[in-house]
């Protein structure tokens, strides 16, 4: 993904711009499959 403001360092939030669009999936997608793996521990939990 190309980012003028990225580019010029007006911005920075985008931790993963510099990674690969099929990595960034690969990555999201594994974070999802752990926490849907943990979330029993919480169901019926009031997480404040």
């Amino acid at each position: 993904m190309e980012c003028a403001y990225y580019r010029e360092s007006l911005c920075r939030s985008c931790t993963s711009i510099e990674t690969p669009y099929p990595a960034q999936l690969a990555a999201k997608q594994a974070d999802a499959r752990r926490l849907l793996a943990v979330s029993h521990t919480f169901a019926g939990t009031l997480v404040t």
